[in-house]
């Protein structure tokens, strides 16, 4: 009985999103099912509702880690020192990284968000409104030291983040690079915030 125990692979809601993450990227949301992760995990897929209630959950939990682990990988990123603008810069940079290495994970947020329901939408745009908060914050500072002319700092960070994530998917994720895009993207964006030097 013991040498059947030490066979089974450890579970955990981390691997789980993990692997589902991974399914969900491949075959969509609809034609994932927790028999194909369980089988993809080396489990029995009653096993995986002892984690999630349902595929549903297991999909806001999807959604919720690649939001966070975004806000948390920026924080990582972000230099401590600088002035606005290299914060300014290094945000471009970071998105544009982002969005050609994770760009499927960050359309699965908006293709499945709306097979969640409303309460757990809200939380995920909270959690998105975090990230965009960094780039508020980063654009007020640039108004406050009188470097960005900007009107409307919620619009512009909303729209600079459809363009940066936009540009990857209209050029292809596969055929570009951060080195092609950093130096003329980083100059619209800075057009954008009406730079003043």
């Amino acid at each position: 009985m013991n040498s059947l125990l030490k066979e089974r692979p450890v579970l955990c809601d981390s691997a789980i999103v993990r692997v589902a993450t991974q399914l969900m990227l491949e075959q969509g949301y609809s034609a994932m099912s927790m028999r194909t992760l369980a089988r993809t995990l080396g489990v029995h897929a009653g096993s995986l509702y002892y984690h999630f209630p349902g595929k549903r959950e297991l999909l806001e939990q999807v959604l919720t880690s690649v939001l966070q682990e975004r806000l948390d990988a920026w924080q990582a990123f972000k230099p401590a020192l600088g002035g606005v603008l290299d914060q300014f810069d290094a945000f471009v940079l970071f998105h544009l990284r982002r969005s050609i290495e994770f760009g499927g994970e960050e359309r699965l947020v908006e293709r499945d968000m709306r097979h969640i329901d409303e309460a757990s939408q809200c939380q995920l745009i909270k959690l998105h409104a975090r990230y965009v908060g960094e780039l508020r914050e980063i654009i007020t500072h640039g108004i406050e030291q009188k470097l960005f002319q900007v009107c409307n700092i919620d619009l512009l960070a909303q729209c600079m983040l459809s363009m940066l994530s936009g540009v990857i998917i209209a050029m292809g994720s596969e055929a570009v690079t951060v080195r092609s895009l950093t130096d003329p993207v980083a100059m619209l964006c800075r057009k954008l915030v009406q730079v003043r030097h």
